[in-house]
């Protein structure tokens, strides 16, 4: 399994913190074969120019694979990937923003994606809960 935990911005440093650190552990145990740290912004729009960059598209090739994903196992990304219209009454446009989530996991088996957490589906799955049933084998 390779694991790719993604930041968006800083405001729960601790928890991304001990979430790198559970990683580190779960590949020196070897439960994962590696893992890899993405940092991302708070939000992305796909009509800005940044969109149209390697990194935007990443992202947002990224963001269209967990929603994939979420839809085939059926369960909710949201409130933690959410979607949302920012009008721009000077420049008369409406841009459509995807506010990222705070921390986010997405675990990969044989190069497809298997798993995302943060998700709600009966429950709400946080990345530490992931974390914590990927040390404890289950």
């Amino acid at each position: 399994m390779n694991c790719s935990c993604g930041h968006s911005h800083l405001r729960t440093g601790d928890e991304q913190v001990a979430a790198v650190n559970r990683l580190d552990r779960l590949d020196e145990q070897a439960i994962i074969e590696e893992y890899s740290v993405e940092c991302w912004g708070k939000a992305i729009t796909r009509d800005s120019p940044l969109a149209d960059t390697a990194e935007g598209r990443r992202i947002l090739g990224r963001i269209e694979a967990f929603e994939n994903w979420s839809a085939e196992n059926d369960v909710a990304l949201d409130p933690f990937l959410t979607r949302y219209d920012v009008h721009s009454t000077i420049r008369e446009t409406t841009q459509r923003i995807v506010r990222l989530p705070t921390m986010a996991l997405a675990e990969y088996e044989n190069g497809s994606l298997a798993y995302v957490t943060p998700h709600a589906g009966d429950e709400i799955e946080t990345v530490t809960q992931r974390l914590e049933t990927l040390e404890n084998g289950s």
